[in-house]
């Protein structure tokens, strides 16, 4: 099924972006999901130091940024909820409708769809593993909706780099 609104792009995160995504974490429907929006600014910041394993885009509809998004390799970042993942292959992602008139409409499905595509055309990617919050049931909804599935095990989203193809073709 097409979405009625413009393709997104996904452009690498350039300098310019970084007030723009501060904003973005600070208004009222991003603040409980990412509440410390320095740490999110500084890891932008040292992206090409200490937080380099980080793989950061802006979301552009019609040219016009609506929003962000990063990937890591989960054994880089370390984090705790990840371990119990091969260390080869297994990749995060971390998502953001920045722009209000952009919620609800398809669009934080298809960014996520192309994310992944971009993760999964990475020969050692073989998985990506996300964790939202537990209360965030939209992005809970848009996860599912993208093809990934839910591990009550782990209390952990999944996909599989051959069901992501599988799910691309037959759409």
């Amino acid at each position: 099924m097409k979405n009625s609104h413009p393709e997104l792009e996904l452009h690498p995160l350039e300098e310019h972006h970084i007030s723009l995504i501060d904003c973005w974490l600070r208004k009222e429907h991003a603040k409980q999901w990412f509440q410390d929006p320095e740490e999110w600014i500084n890891e932008i910041i040292k992206r090409d130091s200490e937080f380099s394993f980080l793989k950061h885009f802006i979301v552009y509809s019609d040219n016009k940024p609506i929003g962000f998004c990063q990937f890591y390799l989960c054994a880089d970042a370390d984090e705790e909820e990840f371990r119990m993942f091969p260390k080869e292959g297994t990749y995060s992602i971390d998502y953001l409708i920045g722009e209000e008139d952009y919620l609800g409409k398809g669009f934080g499905k298809e960014m996520i769809l192309k994310l992944c595509s971009i993760v999964f055309n990475k020969d050692d990617s073989k998985m990506i593993v996300v964790k939202p919050d537990n209360d965030n049931f939209l992005s809970r909804t848009v996860l599912t909706s993208a093809g990934f599935s839910f591990d009550k095990a782990h209390n952990v989203y999944l996909l599989l780099k051959n069901a992501h193809f599988k799910n691309i073709n037959q759409s």
